[in-house]
């Protein structure tokens, strides 16, 4: 609230009469030889004297020569022609020393050519000259103003007023000053006094509106600018305080059409336009706030202040669309921050954002183009730049990449900062070294157990809850809610000692825990023994295990910028919860009065009521300056070399040092001089806006490194340094001049400040990283576990819940990128066994340690859908929201189209030699529904040995038959997966079986049915419908259940046959090192014969460090009737060890298992007479294998897997191999 140019000249109208009235009357004083014009080099031209003195007494002959010379001064300083000014009063001055309207003139001529330390020796003479008399020091006290002294200046004005008390202007300048110096009260006292003896001074009442309004005296003070505002209809100034204040006191429709009233008056106000913004905001009426935002963009022709404005309104969008999916599309909140960057492309913090809102887009190459740009062109040590290329790096598995940016992140700014444990455990996770990562997360809890402090920062309070400023009430709730949780609040200078630092201390990594008992061996050996069994461990290492630490929950609450409301409001809050608050003061005074900001009198007054800690927030490093000629390129002052205008250049190197250098000397000297004893016991810096050049623009960055140079200076004057970070959080091992301050949102209420509280607390984060390691480890136990403590610590219900989802979401319906290659694995079997639709008796430790499956199952959708990534949904639901707005789960949305190709040979019970090879495609018909198409060939050749079905014969006696066939199928497959995670899949297609001999062939064969009987069906050709239905889901974390019916094509070369079957599978997992799976399945075939196959295997880990595996396979295989067309034994019995190596991560597999054991057989009753011989059974015989598995995703899309198995079995080899792709767009 300013006065208007009318009342200024009135009041300087007032100062020249009175001080003319008073020269009138003073005495002449007597002149000493050091009168400071005696030499002076401007000297008055006799003609122009004699010429000044002739007009002023043509007007009045009684006027003297010295004042008609100050007349002449006082005309031409109103022309504002000081220079020509100058010599006329010097001349007065010389001949009349009396002329106090004299002194005062030439003063500001002198101030107004830049010769400021001449007013001031000037004034100084002039109270040495008269000391009874007020006016000099009137003059002394408005030059400590402009130099910005203000206590000083409050000593003249008291001087001036002992001398003059009852002059108006003098009590007005007086009071003025009051504020300046932190002495509200007794300003508004003459404030009100003053207005009582001139009801119609304005310029008074506006001062004493400001002053109430940051007392927080709302009603009075809007009351004021009514008035103001009727006295003074249509001033936009003062039409829009009266608005912020009508807002405040929560006149919402009154303050929005004031803003209307403005905007009539000036349509394109920008106050007026951003005002109804934020009202719209406020009374959340969605649409309104960014149809009011647009059209403050519209009518915004400063292109700097309309590329603000534009990020606005994508970061409005942004949080719209988090509480309501897909009300704006992605595409239109990039192209804001696009229009933003075009219109200030200097913006450093534009540009950043504009390549996070892409890596969210999955946009890659262009987020990795702009986050290279900002490295290359504005600041090579840009931490967010790093952090997305980091991210970049990880999503495209560029493993070496990401650990150079990581290692450069941290080396460059924060070597010591224990996060960077956390970065190095996901780089560790993503290359697959998940006990690596989980070594790393061991360390980031130690140093999380040592010592943790969540600092807050705020900048203002309101009282009211609907204005965009955190209210008071909130701030109460924020700290209410986190003491209800266990927080304890401290200090902002207890931090050292909390996180168990002494101030100015480093440590590079936490200190070693104490010394532990140590186990005996032989209870070491039982408790290896036990691990392998249940997966509990009562020692680690040979030690005793120590419970898991509880977390450390301790919050320290600071201030920004010494603002009034902030101190008035915030210092209740502080004395009910027993403990001081931070408040970082700017040490310069402002070039003019700011009445928002604390003066040094009242910061004094808060901090000896023990509720505040003052610390220091520099002197001049707010202030931005240009870094070019042309002053487009403004830039923060602390981490960048700014222009010398003087000098038409850049600051060098050694200028900016000795400015940088500067700010924290001059900061702390005048932090000692103000505050004396109510000083700090540990001495504060916040670094202004939370930057020291990691995160914005810096031309520094190329020639060395401003940070660190920065930190260092910061570390020789202050003992904690705070920065701006996400978490807030400071652990044992952080540098204590780089602490970070989270700031809650002004609408933020006590649940979300608790919510971040504990999300990013690094305790909690290790733990639920551990989490998110076990469900990659594919260890429910210790993603319950974790889940346990986390709860156990006061965990929020809803963050538990989201762990729960996620965990159900990853055991129960969304498998590991691993899953894909275990569909090949199973399709391998089908051909592999020369049963078609059943399963060879041949061990599980041939696939993958996962669920055994039906090799003619349908595909669970979701093992497709990983070759898009375990992020698909969340790509989708971007897609899907790419180009509209409104419904983001639309019915049909086609995406993530895949193909996929595999070709495999594979040879079974000395009968089958099988060469198969297709293809598949498809696509998601929305989120949840699948269609895909398959069509595979496979070449069957079988060898065909009457009475083959006896055990114990001799091959060589034996004839044999070798027949070949075609056989294709064609499917298309339909898969849904349901909310709970359950999914449901069914195929329909044809087969057929194309022989490759003549009929003719078949006759003389001497085989169970003649080929010219009606019984015999040979092979034709004909198509036959196949098809198959399954479920699959997760009643359990470590139980998975699969139960499915198929309809196929009996393998065989010689007779078309169809089978029906039925099974069931079951994996569970009593622990994370113990894995049990059982199956069983039956088949019903076409010529009433029949076959059950039931299996059960067990395995557990042996050398979790190694990936060691061993286990237990049991099987048995039995069919009711002998066929000479397809595998029927009698029985099959295996009892098999399996020794196995597994490293598995994301996007990559290796097993590779060695099997021993035993097998028994047994013949079928005799059909025949003339099989006598034949018959038999044998004992348990020796039988040997070795089988691998390797999966590889290369690149983002492409998976590769290769399958390979061969076992020796009594008088033949069966083997399986077979390599193939997927590849998902």
């Amino acid at each position: 609230m300013r006065p208007t140019g009318c009342f200024v000249v009135t009041m300087l109208g007032g100062v020249l009469t009175a001080a003319v009235l008073s020269a009138q009357t003073a005495r002449k004083p007597d002149v000493g030889t050091v009168f400071p014009l005696a030499e002076s080099d401007n000297k008055l031209a006799r003609e122009a004297m004699e010429q000044a003195i002739a007009e002023a007494r043509a007007t009045d002959v009684a006027t003297t020569a010295p004042a008609a010379l100050m007349y002449r001064g006082l005309l031409l300083s109103q022309e504002e022609k000081y220079i020509e000014a100058i010599p006329f009063l010097e001349e007065a001055l010389r001949q009349d020393p009396s002329l106090q309207a004299a002194w005062e003139a030439l003063g500001w001529a002198y101030i107004h050519t830049e010769q400021k330390e001449k007013a001031w020796r000037l004034w100084e003479y002039f109270k040495d000259l008269m000391p009874d008399e007020w006016m000099p020091y009137n003059l002394l006290a408005q030059g400590a103003i402009m130099k910005q002294e203000w206590r000083a200046a409050d000593a003249y004005f008291k001087k001036a007023l002992k001398l003059k008390p009852d002059l108006f202007d003098l009590r007005f300048w007086y009071a003025q000053n009051l504020l300046r110096i932190g002495e509200p009260d007794e300003a508004e006292q003459i404030f009100r006094e003053l207005i009582k003896q001139e009801p119609d001074r304005l310029d008074i009442q506006i001062n004493l509106a400001n002053l109430l309004t940051h007392k927080l005296e709302y009603d009075e003070a809007v009351e004021l600018l009514r008035h103001i505002n009727e006295e003074l209809p249509g001033n936009p100034g003062f039409m829009m305080d009266q608005a912020v204040l009508e807002l405040r006191i929560g006149e919402l429709k009154r303050a929005d059409q004031l803003c209307l009233d403005v905007q009539a008056i000036e349509p394109e106000n920008l106050r007026a336009m951003t005002l109804r913004a934020d009202i719209a905001e406020i009374i959340d009426q969605t649409e309104l706030s960014v149809e009011r935002l647009q059209k403050v963009i519209d009518n915004t022709t400063d292109p700097v202040q309309r590329g603000k404005l534009r990020v606005r309104m994508a970061n409005r969008c942004h949080v719209l669309n988090q509480r309501k999916p897909g009300l704006f599309s992605t595409r239109f909140i990039l192209d804001q921050i696009r229009q933003a960057i075009d219109e200030d492309p200097e913006d450093v913090a534009t540009r950043t954002l504009y390549a996070e809102r892409l890596f969210q887009a999955r946009r890659f190459e262009e987020c990795k183009a702009w986050a290279i740009q900002v490295l290359e062109k504005f600041n090579r040590h840009n931490t967010r730049a790093k952090n997305l290329l980091f991210e970049l790096a990880l999503a495209e598995r560029r493993f070496e990449d990401a650990e150079q940016i990581l290692h450069d992140r941290f080396s460059n700014f924060d070597p010591t900062d224990p996060m960077r444990d956390y970065y190095e455990a996901r780089l560790l996770v993503a290359q697959g070294a998940y006990r690596e990562a989980l070594k790393r997360i061991d360390k980031m809890e130690a140093a999380a157990s040592q010592g943790t402090v969540l600092t807050l920062l705020y900048h203002d309070l309101t009282e009211s809850d609907w204005m965009p400023v955190t209210s008071v009430r909130r701030l109460h709730e924020h700290l209410s809610a986190l003491k209800r949780e266990g927080f304890i609040l401290i200090s902002p200078a207890d931090i050292p000692s909390v996180i168990g630092l002494a101030p100015g201390e480093r440590r590079m990594d936490p200190e070693p825990e104490g010394e532990e008992e140590t186990v005996p061996l032989t209870a070491r050996l039982i408790d290896h023994v036990r691990y392998g069994m249940t997966g509990e461990r009562k020692f680690k290492s040979g030690k005793k295990v120590r419970e898991p630490a509880r977390p450390m929950k301790v919050v320290a609450v600071t201030f920004d910028d010494a603002l009034r409301s902030a101190f008035a409001l915030g210092a209740p809050v502080a004395e009910e919860f027993g403990v001081p608050f931070g408040m970082f003061a700017i040490t310069r005074p402002n070039k003019e009065y700011v009445p928002s900001v604390a003066g040094w009198n009242e910061i004094r007054e808060y901090a000896a009521s023990g509720n505040w800690v003052i610390g220091s927030h520099l002197f001049g490093a707010h202030d931005e300056y240009p870094a070019d000629k042309d002053g487009k390129d403004v830039r923060r002052s602390l981490p960048n070399r700014i222009w010398l205008p003087e000098k038409g250049r850049l600051e060098s190197m050694n200028e900016w040092d000795r400015r940088m250098r500067h700010e924290f000397r001059q900061s702390k000297k005048i932090m000692q001089a103000e505050m004396g004893e109510e000083a700090s016991p540990v001495s504060l810096v916040a670094y202004p806006y939370g930057d020291i050049g990691q995160e914005s623009a810096c031309n520094l960055s190329l020639l060395k490194n401003p940070m660190q140079s920065i930190v260092s200076e910061a570390a020789r004057h202050y003992q904690v340094g705070f920065i701006q970070g996400v978490s807030g959080y400071t652990t044992a091992g952080d540098n204590l001049l780089l602490v970070r301050r989270h700031e809650p949102d002004w609408s933020d209420e006590g649940a979300d400040v608790v919510r971040h509280a504990y999300e990013y607390h690094p305790l909690f984060m290790a733990r639920r990283t551990r989490v998110e390691i076990a469900y990659l480890m594919n260890k429910p136990h210790l993603a319950e576990e974790m889940l346990d403590l986390l709860k156990r610590d006061g965990y929020p219900e809803e963050l538990c819940r989201q762990i729960t989802v996620e965990t159900r979401a990853h055991f129960r319906n969304r498998p590991r990128r691993g899953v894909q290659p275990l569909v090949a694995s199973s399709m391998v079997a089908v051909e592999s066994a020369a049963g078609g639709g059943q399963t060879a008796p041949t061990h599980v430790a041939q696939t993958m340690q996962d669920a055994p499956r039906d090799p003619d199952a349908p595909i669970d959708p979701t093992a497709r859908e990983a070759v898009a990534g375990r992020e698909s949904d969340l790509v989708e639901y971007e897609r899907v929201n790419k180009f509209r707005e409104g419904n983001p789960d639309p019915w049909v949305y086609l995406s993530h189209p895949f193909i996929g190709g595999e070709v495999s040979h594979s040879k079974a019970n000395d009968q089958f030699e099988i060469l198969r090879y297709g293809g598949r495609g498809g696509l998601n018909l929305n989120r949840n529904l699948q269609l895909s198409a398959e069509y595979f060939e496979s070449r069957i050749e079988q060898r065909i040995r009457p009475r083959w079905n006896a055990v114990a014969y001799d091959p060589d006696d034996m004839t044999s038959y070798l027949f070949k066939a075609l056989k294709r199928e064609a499917r298309a497959r339909l898969s849904y997966r349901t909310a709970s995670g359950a999914t449901l899949s069914g195929s329909l297609g044809v087969a057929s079986l194309d022989p490759d001999y003549d009929d003719d062939d078949l006759f003389g064969i001497d085989m169970e049915d003649s080929p010219d009987s009606d019984e015999f069906n040979a092979a034709d050709d004909e198509n036959k419908v196949v098809g198959d239905l399954s479920a699959q889901w997760s009643p359990r974390d470590n139980l998975t259940l699969f139960v499915y019916y198929a309809r196929d094509l009996v393998t065989s070369s010689v007779k078309t046959l169809t089978s029906d079957s039925v099974g069931a599978v079951a994996r569970w997992k009593p622990s994370d090192t113990w894995l049990v799976n059982l199956r069983s399945q039956y088949w019903s075939y076409e010529d009433d014969n029949a076959l059950f196959y039931v299996q059960g295997e067990s395995f557990w880990e042996a050398m979790p460090d190694i990936g060691v595996w061993y286990g237990l396979d049991l099987s048995t295989v039995s069919s009711s009737d002998a066929s000479d067309y397809y595998w029927t034994p009698y029985w099959d019995q295996r009892l098999l060890g399996v020794l196995r190596y597994l490293q598995e991560w994301q996007g990559y597999t290796f097993r590779f298992d060695l099997v021993g054991g035993l097998q028994r057989e047994g013949a079928r009753p005799l059909r025949r007479t003339d099989d006598v011989g034949l018959s038999g059974k044998t004992d348990w015989e020796l039988v040997w294998g070795a089988s691998s598995t390797y999966n590889k995703r290369l690149g983002s899309y492409l998976d590769l897997f290769i399958d390979g198995s061969v076992m020796a079995l009594r008088e033949y080899i069966d083997h399986r191999f077979l390599i193939g792709f997927n590849l998902g767009f």
